[in-house]
């Protein structure tokens, strides 16, 4: 299955941090939370809020991101444990912190005492006293390598912890964008690939495809074997999108029974003919009851396909590819409708 997620670095955590204190903002489970997942492009309404924000000049402060974290972010599942992470890494970053300032310190007091003897070691001739200022220089280099040692120990364990904290974050970024029942992209993921494929389609008239699926007379394996054989009906139908063999076509749950497609580089006969195998290969599954070995209802799917257009937006695309599936309904299921189909519907009933 296609995936599609921002890359998060090693150095994320400390950069989102750094960035926050660039700008004088309290690092707070809130505000961090907000900052990372302006970062990560996990709310793309909240980020594209917060730019314009911060390019008209507003104050982005502690309270303004309290706001924003109440208006798109306080109802998502993953708030706690992006919370814990935002935590984390505030905690990691002020200890290393705070190792580096107190090994400057004890370098500034190292750099001192090495003057100061210097300063004696010229002004004596005295064999005793070299020996006094000699055994101080060991025991003040024994103290500095001390410091070093802690700093270095310090530093691989905060290496450590980034790179868990790091593996942590990417698993939340991962369940943000995929349907728990399924295993599909989700609508949030289906928004990022909209927003790449219409970049391309915009810089280099590269043409996409969306494809509208539904499976056919759900509501009947719920009430006729109940939630569970359901269940079983939308991952068997998952399985199939998820191994499409084209390329560039990205499945994603749409919600319910529907799914969505987009194939980018892809001509509307080259999508009908994708939606076409996908509907086959469905339908000639024959699904089994496991405790009983009782064969279920055929599964069969519904498509609409729509190609995009200059002026289109998520929802204009969407919208035909909709119609194109209750077209697809109204025709007796279990078949592939375009917007052609629909054009020449539209021009008979005129």
């Amino acid at each position: 299955m296609n995936s599609f997620h921002s890359t998060i670095t090693p150095e994320i955590a400390s950069d989102v941090v750094a960035e926050m204190y660039k700008l004088n903002i309290p690092v707070t489970a809130k505000t961090y939370h907000v900052w990372f997942g302006h970062r990560v492009g996990w709310y793309p309404e909240m980020t594209l809020e917060l730019d314009r924000a911060m390019t008209r000049g507003k104050a982005v402060n502690e309270a303004y991101c309290d706001d924003l974290y109440a208006k798109h972010i306080a109802t998502d599942s993953r708030a706690a444990a992006l919370d814990e992470a935002g935590n984390a890494a505030r905690e990691l970053i002020e200890s290393v912190l705070s190792s580096v300032e107190g090994s400057s310190g004890a370098t500034s007091e190292y750099h001192d005492v090495l003057h100061e003897m210097g300063e004696r070691l010229g002004g004596t001739a005295n064999a005793s006293d070299v020996r006094v200022i000699v055994k101080g220089l060991v025991a003040q280099t024994a103290k500095m390598e001390g410091v070093t040692n802690e700093l270095q120990q310090n530093l691989e364990q905060a290496t450590t912890d980034i790179t868990k904290l790091r593996q942590e974050l990417v698993q939340l970024e991962h369940e943000s964008l995929t349907d728990p029942l399924t295993g599909l992209n989700n609508r949030k993921a289906l928004s990022r690939h909209f927003a790449a494929c219409f970049e391309s389609f915009h810089s280099c008239d590269e043409l996409f495809c969306v494809l509208m699926l539904d499976v056919d007379h759900f509501k009947s394996f719920n009430d006729t074997y109940g939630h569970d054989v359901g269940d079983a009906v939308l991952r068997n139908v998952s399985t199939t999108l998820g191994d499409t063999g084209h390329p560039t076509a990205i499945p994603h749950r749409f919600g319910g029974e529907e799914f969505c497609v987009l194939a980018s580089g892809c001509e509307l006969d080259e999508a009908i003919a994708l939606g076409d195998d996908i509907r086959q290969r469905i339908s000639g599954r024959q699904l089994k009851i496991a405790r009983t070995g009782k064969k279920i209802n055929p599964i069969t799917i519904s498509v609409g396909v729509a190609l995009v257009k200059k002026g289109d937006s998520d929802e204009t695309l969407l919208q035909r590819a909709d119609q194109a599936l209750y077209l697809a309904k109204e025709s007796g299921r279990n078949n592939v409708k375009c917007e052609r189909d629909l054009a020449q519907k539209n021009a008979a009933t005129t």
